[in-house]
Order: structure tokens, then C-alpha cells, then sequence
């Protein structure tokens, strides 16, 4: 079975409005892996687009790969995956990303920290999770965001149009 281009973005995109959904509205009940989960699936299906692209489009493989080196969200993106892959430090990374001024480096350990709250008035659940990340901190959320708009403005320099048929 060949798997489309546009079949990843879509799920890329669906993990998206997933991790969007748990953000701002989870509803009346919430798991705490939720956000995890849903986080952790957006990178891997965010990371593995440029397979899929790479694929169908052989002839743009090392454009696409010098796009996600030169993108700080993507090569953040690419980092992440591998650290949540390989369960450690990732032995050659992308870039290096931005450090917390007077905090001691501490490798390519990845920390999520969730945080829920509760609306009073809706009594509804959302949650946040802020990824620390070479002692750098990113709200899950906003980088998925960033994430799927460099992809699509990486489509639209390129020329490509990836429709669902």
C-alpha cells in the first residue's frame, strides 16, 4: 500500500486540531498522557512528512532536508523526534537551541511538564504542555502551530499543491 503525501498531511494536520481541541477545550473529563500523547504524535507525524515529500518528489529531497536544517521549527521538530526515538541525547542535532541564560546545559533530555485547567464556568478542562528541551522551553501547542504553517509555506515556495482525491 503507498501512502501519499497528502495522506500525511492530513494526519499531520488532524494531530494538530487534536493537540488544538486538548489546549483549549478538552471537554468535561481528561486523561493527563492526553497532551503527551497528542503532542508526541504531532512530532512524529510532523517529522515524518519530509519522508513522504521526499518520496513523491525525489528531485526537491536535499531542498527539503536543507528547508528543515535552515527552519529553527523544524529542525526543533526533527530534534524532538529523535529524542523521543532513541529515549536520549540525540548524537548529531539540527540546530542548537536556544538555552535558558544561567541554567547548566543538561544534553538533549526532554521534560514535559502538563498543565490542566479547569473552567468554573463551563466546567470544562484544556491543557497546556510546555516541552523544556536543551534546557529551552516550548508550548506544545504554538510549536505545532509554527510547524504546520513553515510546511505550508514550504508547499507554496515550492510549487506544491497537495490535494486529498
Amino acid at each position: 500500500m503507498k501512502f501519499e503525501c497528502t495522506q500525511k498531511l492530513a494526519r499531520m494536520k488532524r494531530a494538530f486540531a487534536r493537540l488544538e481541541r486538548i489546549n483549549t477545550n478538552a471537554g468535561k473529563t481528561i486523561s493527563t498522557a492526553d497532551a503527551r500523547d497528542a503532542t508526541e504524535d504531532f512530532i512524529s507525524h510532523a517529522y515524518h512528512f519530509k519522508d513522504f515529500l521526499k518520496e513523491e518528489f525525489p528531485g526537491k529531497a536535499q531542498r527539503i532536508e536543507q528547508f528543515i536544517t535552515s527552519s529553527r521549527v523544524l529542525s526543533l521538530v526533527a530534534d524532538l523526534q529523535n529524542s523521543f526515538k532513541h529515549a536520549s541525547d540525540v548524537k548529531k542535532r539540527r540546530m542548537k537551541h536556544e538555552k535558558e541564560s544561567g541554567s547548566p546545559a543538561i544534553g538533549d533530555l526532554v521534560c514535559i511538564n502538563t498543565h490542566t485547567t479547569l473552567d468554573e464556568k463551563t466546567r470544562t478542562w484544556s491543557q497546556r504542555l510546555e516541552i523544556t528541551f536543551q534546557n529551552a522551553k516550548f508550548d506544545a501547542y504554538d510549536l505545532a502551530g509554527e510547524t504546520v504553517k513553515a510546511w505550508d509555506d514550504f508547499l507554496a515556495a515550492e510549487g506544491i499543491v497537495l490535494t486529498e482525491s
